[in-house]
């Protein structure tokens, strides 16, 4: 009897063990996969940020009339959408080397995550 009671208290252990490793095993897969879908979600969240700001920021630089900011006449209307315009160019110049950069190490880019991220949304909703 002694000898069947010390196998089940071994069984029970070895059980104890199994269920712990699956544990870790499970915490890690979640972690793998749900923690980049959250930094994903939060990369489109700022990008929709921005874009909205931005798009707020050009509406008073180039019309102003709003926020408290004196219209804009139209000769200097031109003269501030060369400008923004310019600084978009230098931005979109920035990140294609960036990109092309990334690509070079083998790195995946930012929109490429983000375009994976809601695919994979759209897969599992």
């Amino acid at each position: 009897m002694h000898v069947q009671q010390m196998s089940d208290e071994e069984i029970a252990r070895e059980q104890a063990a199994d269920e712990a490793a699956a544990e870790r095993v499970l915490m890690e897969a979640m972690q793998t996969t749900a923690l980049p879908a959250i930094l994903d979600a939060m990369w489109i969240a700022n990008v929709l940020d921005i874009e909205r700001t931005l798009k707020q920021v050009t509406q008073v630089v180039l019309f102003g009339g709003i926020y408290g900011v004196e219209a804009v006449p139209k000769t200097r209307r031109r003269v501030l959408a060369r400008g923004l315009t310019e600084l978009g160019q230098v931005f979109v110049t920035l990140a294609q080397k960036h990109q092309a950069e990334q690509a070079d190490q083998g790195k995946v880019s930012a929109m490429d995550r983000m375009q994976q991220a809601a695919q994979a949304a759209q897969m599992q909703g």
